[in-house]
């Protein structure tokens, strides 16, 4: 299924991340995409049940709620359980300590000019 004009979820606790990967993906898609920011997992979960996000990009490492807990807690509402999440993340180990989390993809952050490429893939788009 392609997703014309989609709603991106960018999730990051370090706010010079979160506003260089939602320009970097909105600079991408243009006005193809929507692409909206949260700060944490707790406020993410907020602002996903009010867009209904078409893809999410979530950090892995985050105080209060971690990726693994946001996944997690995604997966178990009805109306985000089957949204495409990307982890996004600097963490070394990012494939062992994602193993097992219902996520389509992982990116890290030192290979960030991928992440448009793997978002569109997920959106449907070639």
């Amino acid at each position: 299924m392609v997703v014309l004009r989609p709603t991106i979820l960018v999730i990051d606790d370090e706010l010079e991340v979160l506003e260089a990967v939602s320009m970097l993906l909105q600079c991408h898609f243009g006005q193809c995409a929507h692409v909206v920011g949260a700060c944490d997992g707790v406020q993410a979960l907020a602002i996903a049940r009010s867009v209904h996000p078409d893809l999410i990009v979530c950090d892995y490492a985050m105080p209060t709620m971690d990726g693994s807990a946001f996944v997690r807690r995604a997966r178990s509402e009805p109306a985000l359980r089957g949204v495409p999440i990307v982890i996004f993340s600097g963490e070394p180990a990012l494939a062992e300590l994602t193993r097992g989390l219902d996520v389509q993809a992982l990116v890290g952050k030192v290979d960030v000019q991928q992440l448009p490429k793997v978002a569109g893939r997920l959106l449907g788009w070639k």
